[in-house]
């Protein structure tokens, strides 16, 4: 049983902890719905445009496995400024990026924002108490109706500037998603169990 102190420290801890992995499921979905929406403007050669579409899935399949073990080993906090960290330099890529070669490599980078789900799931199931982790998880899976919220800033961005400014406010985000992160969160400790 946990005491007084504990459950204050848990408490806020969520305070902070639940809104920021929330914003980040919704920038890091985003991110990934991002690439759908800006094909439009790519424009990549038809026999391409399967490939381009499916790599982000494609890459985040293949990383499940690695970065759910990850996940075992490392603190959920770390995982996450390292997905967070991958997913910006995607968008640095994609902001100069002209060709196939560098859409593909935007694709599997944008594979990271499973990694995010992974590390969301780590670095809030180690703060909440186990009673507590439907109602903390059902929670963070409503971030994902943020999606729509993200259509409507990519279309805001491209009518106010171009679809280049899209990645570059993308990349502002997440750079300040990470830096809230390292700033006031620690790192969680104890082994990672998934609900359920």
């Amino acid at each position: 049983m946990p005491t007084k102190p504990e459950q204050d420290d848990t408490a806020s801890s969520l305070v902070v902890t639940l809104p920021l992995v929330w914003a980040g499921f919704v920038v890091v979905s985003g991110c990934w719905s991002l690439f759908v929406t800006l094909m439009v403007h790519l424009s990549p050669p038809a026999a391409w445009a399967g490939l381009l579409l499916i790599m982000p899935v494609l890459a985040s399949a293949l990383l499940a496995v690695p970065l759910r073990r990850a996940a075992g080993r490392w603190d959920g906090r770390r995982l996450m400024l390292l997905c967070l960290a991958g997913l910006a330099l995607a968008m640095v890529v994609l902001c100069w990026a002209d060709g196939v070669t560098g859409y593909l490599l935007v694709a599997a980078g944008l594979g990271l924002a499973g990694g995010c789900f992974v590390a969301s799931l780590r670095f809030v199931v180690a703060r909440v108490p186990a009673g507590y982790w439907g109602l903390a998880l059902g929670l963070l899976a409503a971030a994902v109706a943020g999606v729509a919220l993200d259509y409507a800033l990519v279309s805001a961005l491209e009518t106010a500037f171009s679809w280049r400014a899209v990645p570059v406010a993308y990349l502002i985000i997440l750079v300040l998603l990470m830096v809230l992160t390292w700033l006031l969160t620690d790192s969680d400790t104890g082994s990672f169990s998934t609900p359920g």
